[in-house]
């Protein structure tokens, strides 16, 4: 099963959280990609992507405006998931768990939506040599103003752990087109 369900047990939902970051099948098929950190989680919700589910712990999470903006996204009915530091710890990837985390649904631009006659410019990636290059692309563009990337091959993925950990959240600010 690929939805996340509003009544899932927190259990289920660490599984997940661990399939989304461990299979491109299951980020593929789901269409949710997993993000942690302060600055991801705000940059997330600025770029206005759909958030299916956000995690936290109360002890890690220290940073005001994240926690202010857990409680306004659970007002207006976005699933929050309160863990203990342990449950969150195994989910992190960092070194120093922030406390906050988010399951986010992948947003995709179709090539035909697009004109490239607006922005800067287009980069079009056909292979990358590494996941943590695309990301450093993806943060080159944001500094310069580019507009997003075009992916020609589906084996190059912007939504994998360590694509979203290089670009610093520059991910959010980019469109992304898949074709061939």
């Amino acid at each position: 099963n690929f939805k996340f369900d509003h009544n899932q047990s927190s259990s289920d939902v660490l599984t997940q959280v661990t399939q989304l970051q461990s299979s491109r099948y299951f980020r593929d098929k789901s269409s949710l990609f997993y993000i942690e950190g302060v600055r991801n989680f705000i940059q997330v919700v600025e770029s206005s992507f759909k958030i299916a589910t956000i995690l936290y712990s109360e002890k890690l999470l220290i940073v005001p405006p994240a926690r202010q903006l857990i409680r306004k996204l659970r007002r207006i009915g976005i699933k929050t998931i309160k863990l203990t530091p342990e449950e969150f710890r195994k989910i992190s990837h960092t070194q120093k768990a922030s406390g906050v985390a988010a399951i986010v649904h992948q947003r995709w631009t179709k090539l035909h939506q697009v004109s490239p006659q607006k922005g800067l410019c287009w980069t079009a990636l056909e292979k990358v040599r590494s996941p943590g290059n695309l990301g450093t692309l993806i943060r080159s563009s944001e500094a310069i103003g580019g507009n997003g990337f075009i992916l020609i091959v589906k084996n190059i993925h912007p939504y994998a752990p360590n694509v979203i950990r290089a670009t610093m959240g520059a991910l959010f600010h980019q469109q992304i087109i898949r074709t061939t």
